[in-house]
């Protein structure tokens, strides 16, 4: 077997069905991977859905009590035969050559490499102002905008569209199952990808179409987890610090650039007094629905969600 897809599941059957759709429709041919579907501690009658859309297609589905996404991608990789290891989530559905393309991108040296997809959200759910938001600011491409990041080169970010050798991902010690909740697991393993001196390469035609079906509100909660869980990853790799924007929260104010000198103080003003955010939380739920005034909504979207992503981190950093 030359490569094995990990399909981490919790509660989206759907979801799933149309991964799953895509990968029996892959151009390479069927013999030279196979797919683990690995549900984590979905409900008994969603786990008995997926499980029953993973045997349509031929896969195989092993189960687990919620323990996380890291925990998930481990279980999968344990049970893979095969050499490469591509993790794809459940919503994100990959185009009719994206295992080929892969592939023959770890087939092209002898040394062990990760490589990062391209994660566009799908034509039919872009016109939405909040949608049009996370792509134009590449919220969950990194590598589309790396002027973002200090010195040009964002963490690679081993997420929902990555795949890495077998060997090298053992030897690096599998996902960190302490990230249990959202955010910062992938951004772990990519550090120690490049600590080990493995090549991370980007390769914008590995393209797994992102179907983000989370409106504002739920992406603001994830928001405050992923603050959270990013300075649990500050602790144990503090050189993230400028990469990650925690330095807005903690570094001496004389030391910042002058936009994020601009961002402390509309943050400082904002977690003292978080009931401005009501003019922004307005502004969307009126217009929220109008595609036309997406350049206009941007900056409230931005001021919500850094608002709740510092909430986040304030948080992380208060723990012991």
């Amino acid at each position: 077997m030359k490569l094995s897809v990990i399909v981490p599941t919790h509660n989206r059957p759907q979801s799933l069905g149309r991964t799953l759709a895509a990968l029996s429709a892959q151009t390479i041919d069927r013999d030279a991977f196979e797919v683990i579907v690995v549900d984590d501690g979905s409900t008994t009658e969603n786990r008995a859905a997926g499980e029953a859309i993973t045997a349509e297609h031929g896969f195989t589905c092993i189960a687990q009590q919620q323990s996380g996404l890291a925990a998930a991608r481990n279980a999968g990789a344990e049970r893979a035969t095969g050499r490469v290891l591509y993790f794809l989530d459940d919503d994100v559905v990959p185009q009719p050559d994206a295992v080929d393309e892969l592939l023959q991108w770890h087939e092209r040296t002898d040394k062990p490499v990760a490589v990062l997809g391209s994660l566009p959200f799908p034509e039919e759910i872009r016109r939405n102002p909040f949608i049009w938001y996370l792509d134009h600011c590449g919220h969950y491409e990194p590598f589309r905008h790396p002027e973002k990041y200090p010195g040009g080169k964002p963490l690679p970010p081993m997420n929902g569209n990555s795949s890495i050798d077998r060997e090298a991902f053992f030897e690096l010690g599998k996902y960190d199952e302490q990230f249990r909740q959202y955010g910062a697991e992938d951004n772990e393993l990519g550090i120690r990808v490049m600590a080990a001196g493995i090549e991370a390469l980007y390769n914008e035609r590995v393209v797994g179409h992102h179907y983000h079906l989370k409106g504002f509100g739920d992406y603001c909660r994830d928001q405050e987890k992923a603050g959270e869980s990013i300075i649990r990853l500050y602790h144990k790799y503090p050189m993230i610090k400028g990469h990650k924007n925690i330095d807005v929260m903690i570094a001496p104010f004389s030391e910042l650039p002058l936009r994020k000198k601009i961002r402390r103080l509309i943050m400082q003003a904002t977690l003292a007094l978080p009931a401005v955010l009501w003019v922004p939380r307005a502004f969307i739920q009126l217009f929220g629905h109008c595609y036309g005034m997406r350049r206009l909504l941007a900056p409230a979207y931005l001021w919500v969600s850094h608002y709740h992503y510092a909430v986040g981190m304030r948080r992380g950093l208060e723990q012991p």
